[in-house]
């Protein structure tokens, strides 16, 4: 291995997700950047990661963005905010605190994040996909800004 730092071209992966589509870059460090397309009236999983921290940056379109602390997650208390991201506007997610993105034009939005998070816990889902129940605190904010 050399003693020196270097650098090299990568190359995006691409992956279909229901709710759009999701293209990313992962580099040797902890950093990785993804864009990712929602569709009109979408949205992905109410979710928070374990140890990444994500800044998601609206390129295009229209989104509601739902977010909390990690209190939500850690004390089962406080509840979400929501506002609207638009071309160049971002929200800053710090890891433990749970947020969602939805949809109201077609958008894309940048992600960038640091610290390696491995796969994101997942409260909520529109598409089936496996959820972890955590409390009862949380079941009622799903149920409030979620409800099926």
């Amino acid at each position: 291995m050399s003693e020196f730092k270097s650098a090299w071209i990568t190359t995006s992966c691409s992956s279909l997700k229901p709710w759009g589509e999701e293209v990313s870059w992962k580099s040797a460090s902890s950093q990785s950047v993804k864009t990712f397309t929602l569709k009109a009236g979408m949205r992905n999983s109410f979710k928070y990661n374990q140890t990444k921290d994500e800044m998601l940056i609206c390129g295009s379109g229209k989104v509601k963005v739902y977010y909390g602390s990690e209190e939500i997650i850690s004390k089962g208390r406080g509840d979400l905010e929501t506002g609207i991201l638009e071309p160049g506007t971002a929200l800053i997610v710090q890891s433990g605190c749970p947020y969602r993105l939805e949809a109201i034009d077609d958008s894309t939005i940048l992600e960038v994040s640091s610290g390696r998070g491995g796969d994101p816990v997942r409260l909520h889902d529109d598409y089936n996909r496996k959820v972890k129940q955590i409390h009862s605190h949380l079941d009622r904010i799903i149920a409030k800004w979620f409800p099926s």
